[in-house]
């Protein structure tokens, strides 16, 4: 289990990067409609994969991790929707802190 400051820190820098590979592709795209360039976009696979393993996140089909799920559907906490829905309590995660808190929650 990785501690929240180390977990927290790779979500954001994913994040970051994720943002940094878009405005690159951006400032292509107006040079040259086809240009489309995803530097890390096999790299933030294995980055992904490995937190999942090592935080014991498991895959659900047609969503992924709770990982996935928040870095892809939920734009790193900030689409509006809920999280999910336990019972009838709307969860929101809207930052990689809460995602830890929300991950490690089933675990305790």
């Amino acid at each position: 289990m990785l501690s929240k400051k180390t977990f927290v820190g790779a979500v954001n820098s994913i994040e970051k990067q994720m943002k940094l590979d878009c405005e690159l592709n951006h400032q292509l795209a107006k040079m040259d409609n086809m240009s489309s360039l995803w530097l890390t976009d096999k790299m933030m696979g294995v980055v992904t994969l490995i937190l999942d393993e090592v935080m014991g996140c498991e895959k659900i089909e047609h969503v992924g991790t709770d990982i996935e799920y928040f870095m892809y559907e939920h734009n790193f906490g900030k689409r509006k929707s809920p999280f999910c829905e336990i019972g009838k309590k709307k969860i929101y995660v809207k930052n990689a802190s809460q995602l830890y808190d929300y991950i490690n929650k089933g675990k305790k």
